[in-house]
């Protein structure tokens, strides 16, 4: 099994002119999705790139990586970055995402054989797009993995499996020129926290909600047997233990339902999203790197210049002269990649914001409404029972 491998269905269907058939389907290993993060990152480090799942960090739970729990759980979370990636303003446009959907094998793999290059930071201007709203939801009734944007039309990709402190988004050495992304930094951090804690209590109360999976069972069984037993010296007392025994056999399958939608809809959302802070986060570390450079140069330059005015040496000073016409070439030129990679940024980091508003409240949404009919069900049962009890006493 050590050249095992496992390959996924990636069906695109859209009206969109960008592809070039209105359907397509390719088969993509994880490493493909990987490239694929990899490549828009180096071409696009002024965007949020969408995160992927682990690769086994959740095997632990789920066994293996060929068990169909994990294969299931990468199947969605793959899904969900597609979706993410066609909804972005640029990256949804780009050849290569493209390519990734619709090219066949040979193609493709000549495509990952590119290696690319960084963009220049002292040339490459970032894609600096503003959206006008929020991306539409899609009328599937899906929740927002289904939402998509104007770009890729109705396209719907599916795939099928055959620092703990903001000090980590800002250096000693460097000094914040707008207090907007030092405050954002501090707020992900927090809210990142905060929703691993929600992850992990979800966890737990799942597990709760399993082994209470089993101890109704068990109940449901031993009422049964109590049933039977009556059976012919009380027929309504028998009848009676049946119904309850029915209930708990009911309330078993409800827990169960809830603990799985609370593993794979709630506790999976919540961790991703915790997955998709860090990429802001990465994003805001990469605007600082860039603020770091730029004023480690107004730095050395000032730092020269007073160097030039105590020189004696001409030779020396002329070699300070002509460093010092190059590095103020070079201010101007890094100065002004930096305010449009921060125009970039802080177009990226809204629109995370207005996403996550939206999703995370249909993430509560389902959450609510899914308890609320498992308790509604369960009083069902329950009045059935004292509604025969009333009738027969």
């Amino acid at each position: 099994m050590t050249n095992s491998y496992v390959v996924y269905k990636v069906v695109t269907k859209t009206l969109s002119s960008i592809m070039k058939q209105p359907e397509t389907r390719v088969e993509r290993r994880y490493n493909d999705f990987f490239w694929l993060q990899s490549h828009l990152s180096v071409l696009h480090p002024d965007c949020v790139i969408p995160p992927l799942p682990e690769k086994t960090g959740v095997m632990g739970t789920m066994g293996n990586k060929f068990s169909p729990e994990f294969l299931d759980y990468r199947r969605r979370e793959l899904e969900r970055f597609l979706r993410r990636v066609g909804s972005h303003p640029v990256l949804g446009r780009h050849a290569d995402v493209i390519a990734f959907l619709e090219a066949n094998d040979e193609k493709f793999a000549i495509l990952k054989q590119k290696t690319p290059e960084r963009p220049d930071p002292d040339t490459a201007a970032p894609a600096i797009v503003t959206p006008t709203s929020a991306p539409a939801q899609s009328s599937t009734g899906g929740g927002f993995a289904n939402s998509l944007s104007s770009f890729w039309g109705s396209t719907v990709s599916k795939v099928a499996a055959i620092s703990s402190n903001v000090n980590s988004l800002v250096t000693n050495t460097i000094e914040e020129v707008d207090k907007w992304y030092e405050v954002r930094g501090a707020y992900l951090v927090q809210l990142e926290n905060q929703l691993n804690a929600v992850a992990r209590n979800s966890n737990a109360l799942a597990r709760k909600h399993k082994e209470l999976t089993d101890l109704y069972v068990e109940l449901s069984a031993s009422c049964a047997l109590v049933g039977d037993c009556e059976a012919t010296a009380d027929k309504q007392l028998a009848e009676g233990f049946n119904r309850l025994s029915g209930a708990f056999s009911a309330s078993a399958s409800l827990y169960k339902d809830l603990g799985d939608e609370e593993t794979v809809h709630f506790e999976e959302s919540v961790r991703d999203y915790v997955r998709y802070i860090g990429a802001v986060k990465d994003l805001l570390k990469r605007r600082s790197d860039l603020l770091g450079q730029y004023q480690s140069l107004v730095r050395q330059l000032a730092d020269k210049r007073e160097k030039v005015k105590t020189a004696t040496n001409p030779v020396y000073k002329q070699k300070l002269e002509a460093e010092i016409a190059a590095d103020e070439k070079s201010e101007v030129v890094k100065k002004q990649h930096f305010e449009l990679f921060s125009k970039s940024v802080r177009v990226e980091v809204e629109r995370f914001e207005q996403l996550k508003g939206r999703e995370m409240r249909e993430i509560i949404s389902r959450q609510v409404q899914h308890n609320m009919n498992m308790e509604l069900q369960l009083v069902d049962s329950w009045k059935n029972i004292l509604a025969m009890l009333q009738r027969d006493g």
